[in-house]
């Protein structure tokens, strides 16, 4: 098993799942009459994930640029 050091402001969850459960429930509570701001609440919910989302893969092509290129010298 390989250990990653997390960084402490990254979540503990899997933000893709918690999304598609969310989008799930707002597709269903859009089209029930009296539920139309709890789908609203969704879709901000949703809005905000995708945000997040985004500049987590900004930061991510920036740490993966960010280092030197290995070097590899022939065994001896």
């Amino acid at each position: 098993m390989y250990r990653t050091r997390k960084s402490s402001n990254e979540p503990g969850v899997d933000l893709e799942t918690v999304r598609e459960t969310l989008l799930y429930m707002h597709n269903d509570l859009r089209s029930v009459p009296g539920m139309e701001a709890i789908a609203h609440s969704l879709g901000q919910a949703l809005r905000e994930i995708d945000a997040t989302a985004s500049i987590s893969k900004q930061r991510t092509a920036r740490h993966l640029t960010s280092h030197t290129p290995a070097r590899f010298f022939p065994a001896r």
